[in-house]
């Protein structure tokens, strides 16, 4: 529903039609595993329609960072629907970026101000954005490097981040990048990246992803073991993965996307041990209150309760043979496969404009 919305106010507003690309699949053969981007398979089109004036649209579920990604922060999610909108047309892209933004607002924001809008940009940029009015708060930054985007495309391509203002904070909405950005005329093919959960969670007025109404009847489920958010998120944020990674076809193994997603069942596992202090039937217990709906299907629901099983004999294993022969603690961890809460070295929230 977001997505047609949004199409529908972007055709409104735009000077062009607009064209919806395919969407890549998730699971792709070789490294990168899955597809993190929605930029992805679209890199040759800003060679064969550089003369198109034309926008495309693409609708893009990714998967990325599975065992990396900093879940004490509130706004990062594993698994998640994102949209990219593409002009190849080399160009001053000023009023395409101002049109997207109005769009935007217009359909689903329409209470916020221009002032609770702010472009971050490079010092680099400054003359672009000194010829061409923008009505929103403008924040120049001399970190270039920051706003460098490392295309597999000729030129220099740079990073506009869009934030708006949202109850507890400043909300990274979408990214625009100026690809193949010419200093002299300041012209530019475009490209854009926009987060659904994070138009949701301001269209909804919620605080946190997991409230939105999509998450609602899984959000209860959690709710009743925790009602730390953090704990929340991480749990449902590690289970939709989970599910999403086995409907792939993808079971625990000890090589590449198989490992991938054996770690991130044991991360589950230790989480609900260390920080819910449950043992395995009270983590059993809590997910035989999901929804069937919530699995992909009973095989996968099998795959995680057999894995996390196994997990756990392995662990108390592990725990006795540490305590029997008095190791080390690196040997633990890499040998044992203890994690670092066992030796009492927890989760610390991240700390930025939006926290739990």
């Amino acid at each position: 529903m977001t997505f047609s919305r949004f199409k529908k106010v972007l055709q409104q507003k735009l000077p062009y039609p607009i064209i919806e690309l395919p969407t890549s699949s998730l699971r792709r053969k070789g490294m990168p595993y899955f597809t993190f981007s929605p930029f992805q398979d679209t890199e040759d089109n800003y060679i064969r329609l550089a003369n198109s004036n034309d926008f495309y649209i693409k609708k893009q579920e990714t998967i990325r960072k599975i065992n990396t990604l900093d879940l004490t922060n509130p706004l990062c999610v594993n698994n998640q629907w994102t949209y990219a909108i593409q002009n190849y047309q080399k160009i001053d892209q000023a009023d395409n970026i101002k049109r997207m933004i109005d769009a935007l607002c217009l359909e689903f924001f329409p209470n916020l101000s221009k002032q609770e809008i702010e472009i971050t940009f490079p010092i680099t940029l400054k003359t672009f954005f000194r010829k061409n009015f923008f009505p929103y708060r403008l924040n120049p930054d001399v970190m270039e490097k920051r706003y460098q985007a490392r295309l597999p495309l000729p030129g220099e391509h740079y990073y506009l981040k869009v934030r708006m203002k949202h109850q507890k904070g400043w909300l990274n909405i979408v990214d625009f990048v100026l690809v193949n950005f010419d200093q002299k005329n300041l012209s530019s093919q475009l490209d854009s990246i926009w987060v659904e959960d994070l138009i949701d969670l301001i269209e909804e007025d919620k605080t946190y992803i997991f409230d939105e109404k999509k998450y609602v009847s899984l959000q209860k489920i959690v709710r009743s073991i925790s009602e730390d958010k953090r704990d929340q998120h991480i749990l449902l944020n590690d289970f939709r993965l989970i599910q999403k990674m086995l409907s792939l076809g993808i079971e625990p193994s000890s090589k590449g996307s198989g490992n991938d997603l054996k770690r991130k069942i044991r991360s589950f596992y230790f989480y609900n041990v260390f920080y819910l202090k449950l043992d395995l039937d009270g983590i059993k217990a809590w997910l035989d209150q999901m929804p069937p709906s919530a699995f992909h299907t009973n095989i996968s629901r099998q795959i995680l309760l057999s894995t996390l099983e196994k997990i756990d004999r392995e662990y108390k294993k592990s725990v006795k043979d540490y305590w029997c022969n008095n190791y080390g603690r690196k040997f633990a961890q890499d040998s044992l496969g203890l994690p670092n809460e066992f030796f009492g070295d927890f989760l610390v929230n991240s700390k930025t404009e939006y926290n739990f």
